[in-house]
């Protein structure tokens, strides 16, 4: 059977990857998770994804590549745009919109992964490679400044990096120096990058929300929680809906993308409409008592 794939922008490895769609029985799983809001699982999930759907493993992406790729599988299996309503001081709701596609262009920069993903450094007997991190959140800074260490090989040995963790500690202090020094200087460069910018007015006085790709934060989790998160409820009304109403087979629903879903709500709104009018004209216009 053919399936249909489309593309996201892997920029650290210069290159695409083709993606899979996320079925609507998929797509409920996920928004369980993010109201459940268990961060390692929900990070868990958002890499099963990714090495679900992906022609790339999970494992081998920065974290600003699995944005990119998350938020493409976001914008062509659910919706393009990101709404959001917010209740500012005053109690006055906002209602936001912000295109997807605008993001992800701001998060597909060269330059940055040139500059930061394969920083090479050679020391006396061994030689680092410093990149950029690969997981979404972190719990403490030095997990965060070890995760920019990608690779290490030594003169002897070879590549020894799959034993990082447990030799880290044995690596000269200079090490870790460099490390954090590297991770400082892209910090510097990607919290200038604003992804959402959000503001309020409350009298005479403004207020405004930020959303960057921070590594020093959870704000690329929280984006991704963002872009996901839905009233589960109305999933579950939308199935019944499509099932009870629309005579749709369990399969085809579970198998559907959202946005698939979403177009045979248009299709039965739009008859309805029709329905109405038609309905509407004949009541205008009877049909005379003699013909």
């Amino acid at each position: 059977m053919i399936s249909f794939n489309y593309v996201a922008q892997v920029p650290s490895l210069n290159t695409t990857t083709n993606l899979k769609e996320l079925t609507f029985a998929s797509y409920k799983q996920l928004v369980k998770l993010v109201l459940n809001d268990n961060n390692e699982q929900i990070i868990d999930t958002f890499n099963q994804i990714i090495d679900q759907l992906s022609t790339i493993e999970s494992k081998n992406l920065t974290y600003l590549d699995k944005l990119i790729i998350l938020l493409t599988i976001r914008s062509v299996c659910v919706y393009p745009a990101l709404e959001l309503s917010l209740e500012a001081k005053n109690k006055q709701i906002y209602n936001l919109k912000f295109e997807i596609s605008d993001i992800i262009d701001k998060l597909n920069n060269s330059l940055l992964f040139k500059k930061y993903n394969n920083v090479v450094k050679t020391y006396d007997k061994f030689k680092i490679t410093y990149g950029i991190p690969e997981q979404l959140y972190f719990n403490n800074e030095n997990d965060l400044v070890i995760s920019c260490i990608k690779t290490i090989q030594t003169e002897t040995n070879g590549d020894i990096t799959k034993y990082k963790d447990s030799i880290i500690d044995s690596l000269p202090a200079v090490v870790y120096f460099d490390a954090k020094q590297h991770i400082k200087e892209f910090e510097s460069e990607i919290g200038e990058l604003t992804l959402l910018t959000v503001q309020t007015s409350v009298g005479d006085s403004e207020s405004s929300y930020e959303i960057t790709p921070s590594v020093f934060n959870n704000s690329p989790l929280e984006l991704l929680k963002l872009s996901f998160k839905r009233d589960l409820i109305s999933l579950y009304e939308l199935e019944y809906f499509l099932s009870a109403k629309l005579n749709l087979s369990s399969q085809l629903i579970q198998n559907s993308t959202y946005a698939e879903l979403m177009i045979y709500i248009g299709f039965y709104n739009d008859e309805r409409k029709q329905t109405e009018v038609a309905e509407k004209q004949a009541f205008k216009n009877p049909l005379s008592p003699n013909g």
